[in-house]
């Protein structure tokens, strides 16, 4: 197994997940690997984390059941029959370029395609219903890949304990004042970034862009937008939730605008000297999260809120630009869907926990943003 293409995927795996994804490829032996993994990550939250990675690392090989091939190879000789048969009429023609599409498609492309058309979505990718209800069927990854997953108690536990958590969560409201300050303060940093702290600049850029750690530090980049000083473009998101495939053979990350509660022009700079100081461009996401995320939360715990950790700066910005971007037709749902990049619409705990109060200032301010705004 070639260990490089262990490596190449877009989700960080950890050298020792690498080795085991080597081995479970070699041997197939699920119930040792799962035993392992167990060992090595007793809680369960680490162990469901470790087994998606796992599983992201055997697919990105490219490493297909071992019925794939013939599968394939019987798809291939039906689309080509009817294309004789049919004297190669466009129809026919187009099925068989469909047919070659999907096989160049990496595994993860067409376990992604492959999961849209059982949920009867993607349907326009395949022009005959026999194509799109062939691959429904497909055996693509391994079993044991497909069996990479929690048992059902162990699903029970760990629901259980998140509900805990939510209702811990719901009964405790953090009241936020004066989010004109807040704003305004962050502006103030990032205008002149010059003599401020590294963690300062990326909670600037947090609370006024609602980005993630890694896509502060290293994963994201901002471009200015044409006419909207108040609208950036963003790409490289760290959470795949948002992200689908467009196009299965575009080999590029998701990119969308969003609003902004800074100028544009002086958070394209501000993160270009951010990423020049804190060099974490070579950093995989351990490496990054264990340098940066507990400074980063001390700081909003000392300069924002002593309630708050850096992650809830993406809370205050979906709350604050709700307001401050007015008026606009978004319920709070579709207004966080859209800007922070969720799947859905259904709202977190996270984001009704949270009370902002004083965005009077930043109403009057953020009115010069067009109504055809892209965002």
């Amino acid at each position: 197994m070639n260990e490089t293409a262990l490596q190449d995927g877009e989700v960080y795996v950890p050298q020792k997940l690498k080795g085991m994804a080597t081995t479970l490829m070699a041997d197939q032996d699920l119930d040792a690997c799962l035993a392992s993994l167990r060992q090595m990550y007793p809680k369960l939250c680490s162990f469901r984390s470790a087994l998606s990675r796992l599983k992201a690392c055997i697919i990105a090989t490219n490493h297909h059941h071992p019925d794939y091939a013939a599968a394939m190879h019987t798809w291939q000789e039906a689309v080509e029959k009817a294309a004789i048969e049919n004297n190669a009429s466009d129809e026919s023609l187009r099925r068989v370029q469909e047919f070659q599409h999907f096989q160049s498609c990496s595994l993860k492309r067409q376990l992604h395609l492959q999961k849209k058309l059982t949920l009867g979505q993607g349907t326009d990718f395949f022009s005959h219903p026999d194509d799109a209800t062939f691959v429904t069927t497909l055996k693509l990854a391994p079993d044991y890949v497909q069996q990479l997953h929690l048992d059902a108690e162990e699903t029970r536990t760990l629901q259980e304990s998140h509900s805990e958590k939510m209702k811990c969560l719901s009964s405790t409201v953090v009241r936020v004042e004066n989010a004109d300050e807040l704003i305004a303060n962050a502006r103030r940093i990032l205008k002149d970034v010059s003599n401020q702290s590294s963690c300062a600049i990326a909670s600037a850029i947090a609370v006024t862009t609602g980005r993630r750690m890694i896509e502060i530090l290293q994963r994201g980049s901002f471009t200015e937008h044409a006419r909207q000083k108040y609208t950036l473009l963003f790409t490289g998101q760290a959470k795949a939730g948002l992200q689908e495939i467009v196009s299965l053979t575009a080999n590029k990350q998701l990119e969308y605008h969003i609003p902004v509660l800074a100028p544009a022009n002086v958070l394209v700079k501000a993160l270009s000297t951010l990423r020049d100081i804190t060099q974490t461009e070579s950093m995989d996401s351990k490496k990054i999260n264990s340098t940066w995320c507990r400074k980063l939360n001390a700081h909003v715990k000392r300069e924002v809120h002593e309630q708050l950790g850096f992650h809830d700066l993406r809370t205050l910005y979906a709350l604050i630009s709700y307001e401050a971007m007015k008026p606009h037709t978004y319920s709070i749902n579709g207004w966080i869907s859209k800007t922070l990049g969720h799947t859905g619409l259904g709202m977190s705990v996270a984001y009704t926990r949270m009370q902002v109060y004083g965005i009077n200032k930043l109403r009057r301010h953020n009115r010069e943003a067009p109504e055809d705004a892209e965002y």
